[in-house]
């Protein structure tokens, strides 16, 4: 390992980061996400699978401290999980790292597609009997109007909240046994039910999402079949990983 690969991995996601923060209303504004927020809820609607106002009022109703645990999780498994894990992995199993990076940043590519032609805004903002639950209950520090300007407050589709967490559970669940495994499964299904409950993801994002991951794995397979297709015919070139 060498101070320059640290660097180049950093300024990988800097620019990654960049890209994002530039998807944001660069073709279409706040309205134009707000209207495709409301299309998404009628094919709910029709396909009988609406159940995000459902979910949060059973929990708001039974329990609010549940709900503001469920606001906590959505913080702490995303963000602080993915880079936990994508830093015990580049320290300890490189090519487990760059295995799991590539994945991430070839779902990201796909998912700044979406973000650019379809923005999305989040049920708390498109259904009248939704709240945002976080800011509500708390934590208010997370997702406040002070910062809206470092994340893309339209890029509800897909959800790339679901998406990583699930990249992660499939590539862990290939690997451990036992106990490990089952908290392979119940982590992306308990970030599956935290982005419905808190408002900030319909079914439908997690969906997409998930298609999205499966895509993502296959051209991660062909992209390596071609890296080493090239290897063979060109065996004196030194390989870098991609």
């Amino acid at each position: 390992m060498t101070g320059l690969s640290h660097i180049k991995e950093i300024t990988l996601f800097l620019i990654c980061y960049v890209v994002y923060l530039l998807t944001k209303n660069l073709l279409f504004d706040q309205s134009t996400a707000l209207q495709n927020a409301r299309l998404i809820i009628d094919i709910e609607r029709s396909l009988g699978i609406l159940i995000e106002p459902s979910l949060q009022g059973w929990l708001l109703v039974t329990s609010p401290f549940l709900l503001t645990i469920c606001n906590w999780l959505y913080i702490i498994t995303y963000w602080p999980v993915i880079f936990g894990i994508s830093l015990v992995l580049y320290l300890r199993d490189r090519k487990s790292y760059y295995y799991c990076r590539n994945i991430i940043l070839i779902n990201l590519c796909m998912a700044l597609i979406f973000f650019v032609l379809i923005p999305v805004a989040p049920p708390f903002r498109s259904l009248p009997n939704m709240m945002d639950s976080i800011q509500i209950l708390g934590p208010t520090f997370y997702g406040g109007p002070e910062m809206s300007f470092i994340y893309n407050t339209t890029a509800a589709l897909p959800s790339l909240h679901f998406s990583w967490t699930l990249i992660f559970g499939i590539f862990f669940f290939q690997r451990v046994k036992g106990f490990f495994r089952g908290v392979t499964v119940i982590y992306p299904v308990l970030t599956l039910y935290i982005i419905l409950v808190t408002g900030n993801h319909f079914l439908l994002d997690a969906t997409l999402g998930s298609g999205l991951v499966a895509a993502s794995f296959y051209v991660e397979i062909y992209l390596r079949s071609f890296k080493n297709r090239l290897k063979q015919t060109a065996p004196n070139r030194e390989s870098h990983d991609w």
